[in-house]
């Protein structure tokens, strides 16, 4: 038998096995009630074996939560400010392991990966002792348009999540930049 839960044909199989050996079994099991019961039996067991699976397996795991993963943001601390809430399950499954898995730091390596574990490619320069420069690609905008409300922006700049997942995991004598294309629409 592999791994994970088992069926009703396994656990029919093992009831059929626990029975005491004679003749008065066999000519019992002949009939459709005895089979009846042991099929019901078997399939209850499956069941709830699977829930166990379920409920003890995969459930803990933060990689593979389905029914559990709102108390796993719950714990580390998700949605933040930086995180907001909702995204596909993968997203938020990521976003926790992530949390669970960071052990922090002061590199180029550590910021260029915790952009990349949530969704950003970025590149970073180092400018000195404990000052850093993030180059974002473009996420800055620059709109001129006659055909927009007065309320529009002219300009957008930046993009405040990820400032947000690295201010808060910089070390407080650290220093950030963050630096954006501009990309213009006319």
């Amino acid at each position: 038998m592999g791994l994970g839960p088992r069926s009703g044909a396994d656990y029919a199989d093992a009831l059929l096995r626990l029975l005491p050996p004679g003749r008065l079994w066999r000519g019992l099991l002949g009939g459709s009630l005895w089979q009846g019961l042991i099929q019901a039996l078997a399939a209850g067991l499956a069941r709830f074996d699977a829930w166990a699976w379920q409920a003890l397996i995969v459930e803990p795991d933060p990689r593979t939560t389905t029914q559990l993963i709102s108390e796993w943001e719950s714990s580390v601390g998700l949605p933040d400010g930086c995180i907001p809430r909702g995204g596909t399950l993968a997203q938020r499954r990521a976003a926790v392991v992530s949390r669970l898995n960071a052990r922090g730091g002061a590199s180029a390596a550590y910021y260029i990966g915790l952009a990349a574990v949530n969704g950003y490619n970025v590149t970073v320069e180092d400018l000195g002792p404990s000052h850093w420069r993030i180059h974002a690609g473009v996420t800055a905008m620059i709109w001129t348009t006659c055909n927009d409300d007065c309320d529009q922006p002219l300009q957008t700049f930046g993009n405040d999540q990820i400032e947000c997942l690295f201010n808060r995991v910089k070390h407080a004598h650290t220093q950030l930049d963050f630096a954006y294309d501009a990309q213009t629409w006319h």
